[in-house]
């Protein structure tokens, strides 16, 4: 039987699921619809022309039972086929995209990705080029993540520092070595508190994965 996909032009007889018979040139299928046009032969006339409606038939492919062509099928190559000359002469409607809101968009609905991304760059860049343990990495990441953005930071000596020179996290960053730099009050004492727990569970949670826990 007859592949409709590549049949257009070709003279036919198709023979429907109700035994009629058609003759004719197909002149248009379309594989998403089924649906295939013939201009039928004329018996008056030898023209094959669409523009006689008398002679312009649409029909179902799953009303045919049967299709035989009566001229030879052209064979296509596909490895010969330029796509250049397939789609040249293609019309497509432009679509205007609205350029001036695609920065916008992306600001407002990815504004805590952009946050979170540059916020890596900056714990990156503080870490680059230190030659400090293991542990002093992690808890100057957990710091870093913690805390307000820029106030937690290296001193020359790769010592922690974390509010503004007000706490001090130094070497080799254990919970002994948390102090407050400057100041004494109560609220100073809190803050130290505070960093010093951090310090620990970064510890603890390190000897845990250690340990395989």
């Amino acid at each position: 039987m007859l592949s409709l996909d590549n049949s257009v032009g070709l003279k036919v007889k198709i023979t429907t699921t109700s035994d009629a018979v058609i003759t004719g040139v197909i002149h248009s299928y379309n594989p998403q619809t089924g649906l295939l046009s013939i201009i039928k032969n004329s018996p008056t006339s030898s023209s094959q022309s669409p523009s006689n409606k008398s002679n312009f038939i649409i029909i179902k492919s799953n009303f045919i039972k049967q299709i035989n062509s009566l001229t030879k099928q052209k064979p296509t190559n596909t490895a010969k086929t330029n796509m250049t000359e397939k789609f040249q002469n293609q019309s497509y409607t432009p679509q205007y995209i609205p350029t001036s809101l695609i920065g916008q968009n992306y600001k407002n609905e990815n504004a805590k990705l952009i946050a979170k991304h540059e916020n890596a760059f900056k714990l990156r860049k503080s870490l680059n080029g230190r030659k400090i343990t293991n542990e002093g990495k992690e808890i100057f990441k957990s710091l870093f993540n913690l805390l307000p953005s820029g106030d937690v930071t290296f001193d020359s000596r790769d010592n922690i520092v974390v509010f503004d020179s007000h706490l001090l996290v130094a070497k080799p960053y254990g919970v002994d070595n948390c102090k407050v730099a400057r100041g004494s009050g109560e609220d100073d004492n809190q803050q130290l508190a505070y960093i010093k727990k951090i310090v620990k569970d970064v510890w603890n949670r390190l000897e845990s994965e250690r340990k395989g826990g």
